[in-house]
């Protein structure tokens, strides 16, 4: 018997056409690092690029329709008596049972990673100590990036581990939403799904350091298929998301993608029994809701041709770093230096030493402090408050409140960027400020987070919208202590 292998796979094909809600294509427009095995982009050992996976957009994509689901079931009142996490797993699935949507990878380039400098600059960096390397990174990296790098015991193999990335433009990718054969989801419950999938992709991107710039990605087209027909209108959202020329445009149109998908949240939890006005004006939890400013988007426009270039960065040049490789570490380390508490002294006109208590850069995340490792040597920072009387503060892990999507770039050295965040009452209830010199300062976060989110948000925006110059040489020695 002749098996006709071609007339099998067309019936393949066939059926995972019937089955096609969406092809989304999508391209990096910010550098990528995508942690692998070692939490590194590159083995220098296995001499392998990590590339995208479709588990790091599902971790992201269930973030963000867990979100969804509890920013509407706060509106209506609903969030004291609907299990928020088991209707994301009966839509996005779980351990214990399987989603009715699949995301399949169908293409993408299999661009390699490259170092975010040139490696002549790389032996350069390998080779510094103290005050020089300092320098030599805060002049030239985005401050998170360059916090990993810090480490004067790092070898040159190490390095270039730790600064490879899938540069700008470099990932063509084609991803495919499908309904599962067992799928039972309402056409609503796809909504939903859907738009939690395109809101992860456009406002939080893939891989490490998002909340900062990285990993961020333009979606170029979406096809529906036979089973998202009725998806048009996000469809509709995301063109005139690639026709925005300013600020308001890109605002309106990723504010329509999020309406779309909280109306069909709403109407999922409309048929859930019972429910009571909850009466909170915070939620407990991450949600996506314009109410209260439970979560609050404003676009930016970043212009970074002011900035005067560094004596550094005009040395990379020298060794091979190009315009557009420039021009990307410009906008990641504007970004990056809009959280950092020195920035945000030099903004108030304070001193370099001056006391940072007044200015609450908690809200952007913890751990944010420096443990002491020597002798003479003290705790300072953002710390949570011993549980014993004679244990060490803990520095605390929190995610920042506040992240930094870059949308378009506009013109050359010009950016749209959506700042939003999230104002939510999941954060311990006290915590500790200390400055090593002084008693140390009890912060209630249950009743002053609206406060300080506020403020930081403000002053995050603010410092990106100001044309704002690199950190100087004499602040850049001190950026091990800069986070807190």
């Amino acid at each position: 018997m002749k098996i006709d292998v071609n007339s099998i796979e067309a019936k393949a094909l066939g059926l995972v056409n019937a089955n096609l809600v969406a092809k989304i294509e999508l391209i990096n427009i910010t550098h990528m690092r995508l942690g692998g095995y070692n939490a590194r982009a590159y083995s220098r050992e296995l001499q392998l690029s990590e590339f995208i996976r479709t588990q790091s957009i599902k971790g992201t994509w269930r973030w963000w329709l867990r979100a969804l689901l509890s920013g509407s079931a706060w509106e209506l009142g609903t969030s004291t008596d609907v299990d928020i996490s088991g209707l994301t797993k009966s839509i996005a699935g779980s351990t214990e049972c399987p989603s009715g949507l699949l995301l399949q990878l169908d293409r993408a380039t299999t661009a390699e990673t490259q170092l975010i400098i040139p490696y002549n600059a790389l032996k350069q960096l390998a080779g510094l100590k103290g005050g020089s390397r300092r320098h030599f990174v805060v002049s030239t990296l985005p401050p998170r990036l360059g916090l990993s790098v810090m480490d004067e015991r790092l070898s040159l193999e190490e390095l270039e581990e730790l600064l490879r990335v899938h540069k700008t433009g470099s990932l063509l990718i084609h991803l495919s939403v499908l309904t599962a054969p067992w799928n039972k989801l309402s056409d609503d419950e796809i909504r939903v799904a859907f738009g939690a999938l395109l809101i992860a992709l456009t406002l939080q991107g893939s891989g490490a350091m998002t909340r900062r710039g990285f990993g961020h990605f333009r979606v170029e087209k979406i096809v529906l298929g036979p089973k998202g027909q009725f998806l048009t209108n996000y469809v509709k959202a995301s063109e005139a998301l690639s026709g925005a020329i300013d600020e308001l445009s890109v605002e309106q149109a990723l504010s329509a993608l999020a309406q779309e998908a909280i109306q069909s949240a709403k109407k999922i939890l409309g048929r859930t029994p019972g429910g009571r006005p909850t009466g909170a004006t915070i939620p407990p939890h991450p949600s996506l809701s314009f109410r209260e400013g439970a979560f609050t988007l404003k676009v930016v426009r970043v212009n970074l041709t002011g900035e005067t270039r560094s004596p550094e960065l005009e040395k990379l040049r020298s060794l091979g770093l190009t315009q557009t490789d420039e021009a990307q570490l410009r906008l990641l380390s504007r970004l990056g230096r809009a959280t950092l508490k020195l920035e945000w002294k030099k903004r108030k006109g304070l001193e370099l030493y001056a006391s940072g208590r007044d200015l609450h850069t908690w809200v952007l995340g913890l751990p944010r402090s420096h443990q002491a490792t020597r002798e003479r040597d003290v705790d300072t920072g953002y710390f949570l408050p011993p549980t014993e009387r004679d244990d060490r503060p803990s520095p605390g892990r929190r995610v920042s409140a506040i992240s930094l999507a870059p949308v378009k770039e506009v013109d050359r050295g010009e950016w749209l960027v959506a700042t939003y965040g999230f104002l939510s009452y999941d954060w311990p209830e006290t915590i500790v400020w200390l400055n090593g010199t002084r008693s140390p300062v009890s912060i209630s976060t249950k009743n002053e987070v609206r406060k300080w989110f506020n403020e930081a948000f403000k002053t995050v925006t603010d410092y990106l919208g100001s044309g704002a110059p690199p950190v100087s040489p004499t602040r850049g020695q001190r950026l091990e202590r800069s986070l807190h």
